[in-house]
């Protein structure tokens, strides 16, 4: 199973290449601006963006950023891939 950081270096890379703001689909689904979003939405951002998941890499961020009520908390991941 890959580290978060195997996977956010190769998410970075992703978009990097292809000019990708993922922080724009994220918003999308959050109306209310609390910068959080349930994990299904979380799943269709990627979709949207086109992101071509490795086995297990989505639940290891998911994991990583989901917050106690279950929802995922898409600022803190974009931070982390904006913040090299």
């Amino acid at each position: 199973m890959p580290t978060l950081k195997e996977i956010l270096d190769r998410f970075r890379t992703y978009i990097y290449l292809r000019n990708v703001y993922p922080i724009e689909w994220f918003q999308e689904f959050d109306k209310l601006n609390l910068g959080k979003i349930t994990l299904d939405q979380f799943r269709r951002s990627f979709s949207f963006i086109r992101y071509p998941f490795r086995e297990g890499e989505f639940d290891v961020i998911a994991n990583e950023y989901m917050v106690p009520d279950g929802r995922i908390d898409y600022r803190k991941f974009c931070d982390a891939i904006t913040n090299i």
